[in-house]
């Protein structure tokens, strides 16, 4: 079984260990019905279109750019190169080449190299750390023996194992 403390009536909505609930699936509905409209108008703005003639035409699809440019959806269709002019262009930045930078960066073989090294050592580290914890939880046994064998009643414990002697 799983507990859980909420903050709010959605806070558990994604968790694994239940289906979301008829109110889950709603709010998730209009949270893309939301997106969606919002999507609409920024092509109805950018396109000098109304809204609806947008939706009449996209109605949710993915349209190839061929496809996009018979129903107006682009103005053209070119390289990046050619995006880079027009872009360029419309910034009043005049003729290029213009400068780019693809980002993120690509990754180096060194940088590819180092993170495998971080992976590996990161689960050595764990592995060391998983080792050492098994060794303090064996000394403290009886302790947690108690704790855990409690049938879940709550408890109260002091931060330490008072001994009387």
């Amino acid at each position: 079984t799983f507990d859980g403390v909420r903050t709010s009536p959605y806070a558990d909505m994604y968790s694994p260990s239940q289906p979301l609930s008829s109110s889950e699936r709603q709010l998730i509905g209009r949270s893309i019905d939301e997106t969606y409209q919002t999507f609409l108008q920024r092509v109805a703005s950018g396109r000098n279109m109304e809204v609806s003639a947008v939706n009449e035409v996209a109605q949710g699809r993915v349209w190839s750019g061929r496809d996009a440019l018979e129903v107006g959806l682009v103005d053209t269709l070119g390289t990046r190169q050619d995006a880079l002019a027009i872009a360029g262009n419309a910034a009043g930045l005049g003729e290029g080449p213009y400068e780019t930078r693809v980002l993120p960066r690509p990754k180096t073989v060194l940088d590819r190299l180092n993170e495998q090294f971080a992976t590996q050592s990161t689960k050595l580290w764990k592995s060391m750390a998983a080792t050492s914890l098994e060794r303090k939880l064996w000394r403290h046994r009886r302790v947690l023996d108690r704790v855990l064998g409690a049938d879940s009643k709550i408890q109260t414990r002091l931060p330490y194992t008072p001994r009387i002697e």
